[in-house]
């Protein structure tokens, strides 16, 4: 055999063996490539706890960027804040009817002290605690609700104990406007004296007073928000405004008093009222 016929089979075999490199080398890419496609979709599909840490974190940034513009505002007296792009409607039309801020749980403010304010994360998916100082801490349970990208706050409710959002919205009807409404336990002639229930509006538009009046028992006076819902208003406990001894123990996540109107009659019920039973009460 030539020399020539030699290196024309070497250069041959040369090539062949290039061709079949190259379609194994293809091969393992196009294994490669698949492979990578099969985990990344796996991926999309896992809700890890880093996904879950960073919606917690979105939210929670969404949250202080609303309230550091809102406290900016009663601050400076400015109004750039828009409700719209942080409150839902219906939250909205409930700040609007609640007697006093819902936004900062007060009826009057001072100047905020932005350092104070506090956002974290609840045992409550969605729900996240907002504090800061205005006279005193102030602290407020908010929830937001989360499509896609797009963030709204859809409730506010003042810190009650085991808070769970059950709460009815903050919708006050007209016809429970009251100033002062009673309950006469024992009254004695015109002195009514005895044991007396006091249901009343607070001269600093902090809410309602609830209050019992003994000459010798447990009195109290506590301070409360009051709701309105399926045609009653619900009272819930905020803080005790009485003697210590007398400090409300019960679950301030339950009503306190529910009152409602019969013809033009206002009627309550109430655990610390004749053991809950239906009692008659007197506009004043």
């Amino acid at each position: 055999m030539g020399i020539s016929k030699i290196v024309k089979l070497i250069f041959f075999f040369l090539i062949i063996k290039s061709v079949i490199s190259c379609k194994e080398i293809t091969k393992k890419e196009d294994k490669i490539i698949t492979g990578n496609s099969i985990v990344l979709s796996e991926t999309k599909e896992e809700n890890t706890p880093q996904d879950k840490e960073y919606s917690q974190e979105k939210s929670i940034n969404f949250v202080r960027k609303f309230y550091v513009l809102y406290l900016t505002d009663l601050n400076q007296g400015t109004k750039k804040c828009i409700l719209n792009d942080y409150l839902s409607k219906n939250l909205i039309e409930s700040v609007n009817n609640f007697n006093g801020n819902l936004i900062i749980d007060s009826q009057d403010y001072e100047k905020i002290d932005l350092n104070t304010l506090k956002i974290s994360g609840t045992n409550i998916e969605n729900v996240f605690k907002v504090s800061f100082i205005n006279y005193d801490e102030r602290t407020i349970n908010v929830k937001v609700s989360t499509t896609d990208d797009s963030y709204k706050i859809t409730d506010i409710t003042l810190l009650r104990e085991n808070v769970n959002f059950t709460y009815p919205s903050t919708d006050i009807v007209d016809e429970y406007e009251f100033d002062y409404l009673s309950y006469y336990i024992e009254p004695i002639g015109e002195s009514k004296t005895g044991v007396v229930f006091n249901i009343e509006e607070d001269f600093e538009g902090r809410g309602i007073i609830f209050k019992k009046n003994q000459a010798f028992g447990d009195s109290f006076e506590y301070l409360c928000t009051k709701i309105q819902t399926k045609g009653e208003l619900e009272i819930y406990y905020k803080e005790n405004l009485g003697a210590e001894e007398y400090e409300y123990s019960g679950d301030s996540s339950k009503p306190l008093i529910i009152i409602y109107k019969k013809s033009n009659d206002f009627y309550a019920r109430s655990s610390l009222i004749e053991n809950g039973k239906e009692v008659k009460l007197k506009e004043e």
